[in-house]
């Protein structure tokens, strides 16, 4: 549940590329086939039509299920990232090994900003502290 819902708050791509199928009309607007489009998963996941507080950080809203198309940090279908669930395991098992050992807490309380570029990145070094647990 912790690692969706970072997911929602910062997916690893800001948007996916792609390019229309065939002529289309969206809200009015004509999408000539061949166009390319950038489908915002930043946007998406970020939607108070789809998620509910979406900036509130609330990881049992994973619980029961969520919108289908609400939730892609890696993508859907055909162009679904490679890696996507190897970063997974691996994000989980770092958590997990960090959580067994120590106490995570940000060292200072400045707020964290994305950077949009081909992923998303913090604006800025974040300095953590780490409390040893007995």
């Amino acid at each position: 549940m912790f690692k969706r819902h970072t997911s929602v708050i910062s997916p690893p791509a800001y948007g996916i590329i792609s390019s229309a199928k065939d002529d289309s009309i969206f809200n009015g607007v004509t999408i000539p086939a061949g166009s390319d489009m950038v489908l915002s998963i930043y946007g998406i996941q970020r939607d108070e039509g789809t998620w509910q507080d979406a900036e509130v950080f609330r990881p049992n809203r994973f619980l029961d299920s969520w919108p289908r198309y609400g939730f892609i940090p890696f993508g859907l279908g055909r162009h679904i990232c490679i890696g996507s669930r190897f970063s997974i395991l691996e994000s989980m098992l770092i958590l997990a090994c960090g959580r067994q050992r120590f106490r995570f807490a940000q060292a200072d309380q400045e707020e964290v900003n994305p950077e949009v570029g081909v992923t998303l990145l913090p604006d800025r070094a974040i300095r953590l502290q780490l409390e040893p647990l007995a």
